[in-house]
């Protein structure tokens, strides 16, 4: 396996870990990542590689920016997708952000489902729409406390690791 898999497919499944047993993804792995993902830019490819691993770090956190102001997506998820795009190039940087959603949204369908809280789900769900309109503020969608419809993000983005690194993304 390529030092560039081992490093994601690493970062992916203990930043999984972390989320499981600590509820979040601390700074201090995110910091981990970072630095490993930019010496192995540096080793790699030189100034360019830092230069390279800068933009690709930035660029998921950019477009997953306004979930995290929504409250729908957690700060170290979008921490996490920048760290292991430092290690991805620009296409395969969409394919795990797109694949992780994708599986994302089949776990929210199955949880979703499996609920005894699918009216209640669609009907807070256009309340806040209609909040949002009414008073033209935004506030965060998730309800606060350990709910059963909330599960954690690391989880598809784990998943879409192995699919990128097995080449089923590109």
């Amino acid at each position: 396996m390529p030092l560039q898999a081992q490093f994601l497919l690493f970062l992916s499944a203990g930043a999984l870990c972390c989320d499981l047993f600590l509820q979040k993804v601390p700074n201090l792995w995110i910091f981990l990542g970072i630095l490993l993902g930019f010496s192995y830019q540096i080793f790699q490819n030189g100034f360019f590689g830092l230069l390279f691993s800068l933009k690709n770090f930035f660029l998921p956190i950019l477009i997953l920016f306004p979930l995290f102001i929504f409250h729908a997506m957690g700060a170290g998820d979008l921490k996490l997708f920048g760290t292991l795009g430092i290690f991805l190039n620009f296409s395969d940087i969409f394919s795990l952000i797109a694949f992780s959603f994708f599986i994302g949204a089949l776990i929210s369908c199955l949880l979703f489902l499996s609920s005894a809280y699918f009216l209640e789900r669609i009907s807070y769900f256009f309340s806040y729409v209609s909040d949002i309109f009414s008073k033209k503020q935004i506030h965060p969608y998730m309800k606060s406390g350990n709910r059963p419809e909330h599960f954690h993000f690391t989880v598809p983005i784990f998943l879409a690791t192995l699919l990128l690194i097995g080449g089923f993304c590109l």
